[in-house]
């Protein structure tokens, strides 16, 4: 931890200061908002509250406090303090009314009168149960005089030809389960409570046939991310319970970055999956250990492709050994140090990539090289799992240094473990899939859904949109972003 008095450099000590300015002027608006909601409670106005320093933000409170209460400006609701605003929300006035026989008063047994617009409110958040309803369309016909050109409106839009279930229909299942992670078989008998008979394979074929007009966007934006300076690359299990299939274990291969996500089901887990994966990707991939990834870095062919590795790997490794082995402690003290600046130099370059690549080098530069150098000194017990973490750290360490020459660079690849995890709660929740078509169709919604969550739309509503489009127009191209 960090001793100001044995501080010597001038302009540390300037950036300390810094940071422990903004550090006191945080606690002392805690002190502020605390001691003025004690101070509520108690039924105290504000020019009662003593804070024990003089305050701006006391001041202006005070003078809001001297204006007429319709005058005063709102407050902002402070997290955690009282109910949450519900802006979504559609909104219905229901007005309670006394009985006529408790209408009697209680002092001189005269009749009690409403007073008009005179209410007390209160709020209560309920819900209405979904519904399905069968929609009756009836295409008006036309014809001519000659009795020529009968001519009938055109209907909705639909996936199937002649099916019965609309676009609406078919974006709700899907996102009920790639988005809520509901089996199919799950969903009907849901469905059958709400008075809908229907059935798993009806499902399917809605997701199935929504999931062949939305191939062009799913395609697409593979093709954009991979076109991206940096990625963050990972894998995980993906069961395929097939008859025709080999190995029930398939693997889902995730590419992300800060504005989309994007899936690949694939039959293994190689450096030819990963290859094919990847493409002719030139860019920065930052990723974990496993060894395909850093034999794409070295192949000839892919001199444009450049490795980072990830220091969370790191330090789960080291917290695994440290009850075996003492000296895990220093690394993880150093790794939670090297965290600490990470977070510091990020705030005070305020965005600018060069700045924060000086800042890089000069905190955290030497504090890596201390790591390497002690990774280095350490003699022995290889085999043991203390061992096996220092020779990751030693096999992975180019990788582990490029944040140190790459502002874009993050220290891990906990981006990537994010993206994996609503595919693997769906994983547990339906056991993968049954064919390579439903692992298609599995990777396609999930990263469609994923990127629509990481840029803040609406997944059902994008879905809708983007399946609306693609229907309309075969192959149109719809990114949530």
């Amino acid at each position: 931890m960090l001793k100001v008095d044995q501080v010597q450099d001038p302009e540390k000590l300037r950036k300390v200061a810094v940071l422990l300015d903004r550090e006191v002027d945080r606690l002392q608006q805690q002190v502020r908002d605390l001691t003025f909601e004690n101070a509520r409670l108690r039924g105290e106005t504000l020019a009662q509250v003593d804070f024990g320093f003089p305050s701006r933000a006391l001041q202006k409170a005070l003078e809001e406090e001297a204006l007429p209460e319709a005058a005063r400006p709102a407050r902002p609701a402070q997290p955690g303090h009282g109910p949450r605003p519900q802006q979504r929300l559609a909104v219905q006035e229901q007005v309670h009314e006394l009985p006529k026989d408790e209408r009697g008063c209680k002092v001189c047994g005269g009749e009690l009168k409403e007073i008009k617009g005179q209410f007390e409110h209160a709020e209560e958040i309920t819900v209405t149960e979904r519904s399905y309803k069968l929609v009756v369309h009836q295409r008006q016909k036309y014809r001519c005089r000659c009795n020529a050109n009968v001519t009938t409106a055109p209907g909705p839009l639909k996936l199937i030809p002649g099916g019965r279930y609309s676009l609406e229909f078919a974006t709700h299942v899907a996102l009920q389960k790639y988005g809520d992670h509901l089996p199919l078989e799950r969903q009907v008998e849901i469905m059958q409570r709400h008075g809908l008979e229907t059935t798993s394979q009806a499902l399917w074929d809605q997701v199935a046939a929504a999931g062949k007009f939305l191939r062009p966007t799913y395609e697409t934006l593979g093709q954009w991310l991979l076109a991206q300076p940096l990625v963050h690359a990972d894998e995980t299990g993906w069961p395929v319970n097939a008859a025709d299939t080999a190995k029930p274990r398939w693997t889902a291969w995730c590419v992300c970055n800060s504005q989309a996500i994007w899936f690949r089901i694939a039959s293994a887990k190689s450096e030819a999956e990963a290859r094919r994966l990847l493409g002719t990707y030139k860019g920065t991939v930052v990723a974990d250990g496993y060894k395909v990834y850093k034999n794409l870095a070295q192949a000839a062919e892919r001199s444009g492709y450049r490795l980072a590795h990830c220091w969370a790997h790191v330090l789960r490794k080291f917290r695994e050994t440290q009850d075996n082995d003492a000296r895990s402690a220093w690394m993880l003290e150093r790794i939670a140090e090297l965290y600490r600046k990470e977070r510091e130099l990020v705030l005070e370059a305020g965005g600018d990539p060069q700045r924060k690549l000086v800042l890089r080098k000069e905190r955290a530069g030497p504090l890596v090289e201390e790591i390497r150098q002690w990774a280095l000194a350490q003699g022995g017990l290889r085999r043991s799992n203390f061992g096996k973490a220092v020779a990751y750290v030693l096999s992975h360490w180019v990788g582990l240094t490029h944040f140190l020459e790459d502002a874009a660079v993050p220290l891990d690849n906990n981006p990537a473990e994010r993206a994996l995890r609503g595919l693997v709660v769906g994983r547990k929740n339906h056991y993968g899939s049954r064919s390579q078509r439903g692992a298609d169709v599995s990777a396609l919604f999930y990263s469609l859904i994923g990127t629509a969550k990481l840029c803040g739309a609406g997944p059902g509503t994008y879905l809708r949109d983007a399946l609306t489009a693609a229907v309309r127009k075969p192959g149109t191209v719809t990114l949530p972003f």
